[in-house]
């Protein structure tokens, strides 16, 4: 067994074509379009049979990205020219993509062409341009197949040119047999035929291609058109009722009573724009937490970024605290699909102080923090106040507003104040709190009393100092409606001139309870008068 790390090594398979080999990593390609006078790469085994690939590739779960090939007067052009075996398969687990190769007769993606018929290539898809116009040329997967295709995916752009031979999504040319294969990609052609799986007189079972996308809607070796929603839909691929489907792919979750468990497939709709692809090539998000900037001294700029959304929709969120303080969360952005960077301009930080932050990066029920970063906040020039939550707020038409003096910066006191208002209001209401202040940390508060019900208020905190202010952060409180009768561990309670009636109050025979002051009294009313019967 060889095991393959880069591109040098998987070059050099060239040079030993008997092996196995497994690909270790993912590998890019993209230097090999400055190789060989820009022929670029040099195909795995060639057309002559003692120059054949004899061995064995697994590819791992891993990709190989930019690969580049410029022969356009030379056969069995692909990753591997041409290949032979008395193993079960040749080439597995494996993507191409992004390739670009050119070729003449037998140029496919993964293979230029596949001899043995007891070869297997299964589980491999590729993405990219591939173009030929010449016989069993160009091929998704393969250009010429004696052997078996299985599981498989191209979504390549296939140029024909004005070639008139065979071509297909999968294969140009199969003698062998291809089955649960799919083609979303574009035949490009000036004249001549176009297949959406292959040409040939070889078998095709359960597969199918775009007749949307690839704008052909014959395949003349087999195979299933479908439009584009049927192509991205799990039961155009479980459902036995599908046309063109014998036997259900094996598919994660087993959809529509697919029986099997190997869970070769999967469907994630932000990933391969919706269609089909292999369960190995899912993937967690990735992301990391930026340094901060615009740092001063009461606020901050998070950031982060968002690398690869992997298989999945993401939520961005940051989380900080000062430091081994209790973390505060916030989020940044939902349902995320595509790479992107975030910020968030925190504000209402104290001076001079030791704060963290981590991105977050949650989707489904996992997540995934970013690295901690550290910062500290600058000294202030001149006093700063912070805003700190309300209190005493559940009394109905009154709270408490509370405030901070963060830092005296060059001033030797301040005056602090409070200033409130409904949060529809455009009209600050002051409110005077403690004066010649003159030193920090230094808490204030203030009552605020008076206060409509089921209305949002918000307030903010001032200092003043001779030539300036600081008006610090604001923050929000609902004032809750008081209670018409409510129970304490004394008794009945009822706010001031309230009342809890029993009947119509206008006719006589009514009762009422009443708080007046400190008095609860129970009044009947006669005459037309209410008259205490008891006071408590």
């Amino acid at each position: 067994m060889i095991y393959i790390y880069n591109l040098n090594e998987l070059q050099g398979m060239n040079t030993v074509l008997t092996e196995d080999y497994v690909l270790m990593n993912d590998i890019d390609a993209s230097d090999t379009i400055n190789w060989n006078s820009g022929k670029g790469f040099e195909p795995i085994g060639g057309s002559n049979w003692n120059k054949q690939f004899q061995g064995t590739f697994d590819g791992n779960g891993y990709k190989i990205s930019n690969l580049y090939i410029n022969r356009s007067n030379k056969t069995h052009q692909g990753l591997f020219g041409g290949i032979r075996s008395n193993y079960g398969f040749f080439v597995k687990n494996l993507g191409l993509e992004n390739c670009n190769i050119t070729g003449s007769d037998r140029t496919g993606g993964i293979v230029g062409n596949q001899i043995d018929p007891a070869g297997i290539i299964e589980n491999c898809w590729v993405s990219g341009n591939i173009t030929s116009s010449d016989w069993a040329a160009p091929g998704g997967i393969v250009g010429m197949n004696n052997g078996i295709i299985r599981n498989c995916y191209s979504i390549v752009n296939l140029d024909t040119g004005d070639g008139w031979d065979s071509n297909g999504g999968i294969c140009a040319e199969n003698d062998g047999t291809i089955e649960n294969c799919y083609f979303a990609g574009n035949i490009i052609s000036s004249g001549g035929r176009q297949h959406g799986i292959c040409d040939g007189s070889g078998v095709v079972n359960n597969s199918f291609w775009d007749i949307e996308l690839s704008g052909v809607s014959i395949s003349d070796g087999g195979g299933t058109g479908k439009i584009t929603t049927e192509m991205k839909d799990i039961a155009t691929y479980t459902d036995l009722t599908t046309t063109g489907l014998t036997t259900s792919w094996d598919f994660e979750n087993n959809p529509n009573d697919d029986i099997l468990n190997n869970d070769i497939w999967h469907i994630v709709p932000t990933n391969n724009e919706g269609y089909p692809i292999f369960s190995y090539e899912e993937h967690d998000p990735v992301g990391v937490t930026l340094n901060a900037t615009i740092i001063s001294y009461d606020s901050v700029t998070l950031n982060g970024e968002l690398n690869d959304t992997g298989s999945y929709t993401v939520d961005l969120y940051f989380r900080y605290r000062k430091i081994n303080d209790i973390w505060i969360e916030i989020l940044i952005m939902s349902n995320v699909n595509s790479p992107t960077t975030f910020s968030y301009p925190l504000t209402g930080l104290e001076p001079q102080t030791d704060y963290e932050y981590e991105s977050i990066f949650r989707w489904d029920s996992e997540e995934l923090f970013g690295n901690n970063i550290t910062f500290t906040t600058t000294t202030a020039l001149s006093p700063t106040v912070q805003t700190t939550q309300a209190t005493n707020n559940t009394t109905g038409n009154s709270f408490t507003m509370n405030g901070k003096l963060l830092q005296l910066g060059s001033e030797s006191s301040v005056n602090l104040f409070f200033e409130y208002k409904k949060q529809t209001d455009s009209t600050w209401i002051e409110v005077i709190s403690d004066q010649n202040v003159s030193t920090f940390p230094y808490y204030f508060s203030e009552d605020i009393t008076g206060l409509d019900e089921e209305i949002y208020y918000e307030y903010r905190t001032i200092a003043r100092w001779t030539g300036g202010e600081h008006i610090g952060n604001a923050i929000s409180v609902f004032i809750e409606s008081n209670p018409t009768i409510y129970f304490t561990k004394t008794g009945l309670e009822l706010p001031d001139s309230n009342e809890l009636s029993f009947g119509d109050i206008d006719n006589d025979g009514s009762w009422r309870i009443i708080k007046i002051g400190a008095d609860l009294i129970i009044q009947i009313k006669q005459n037309g008068v209410w008259v205490n019967k008891h006071i408590f």
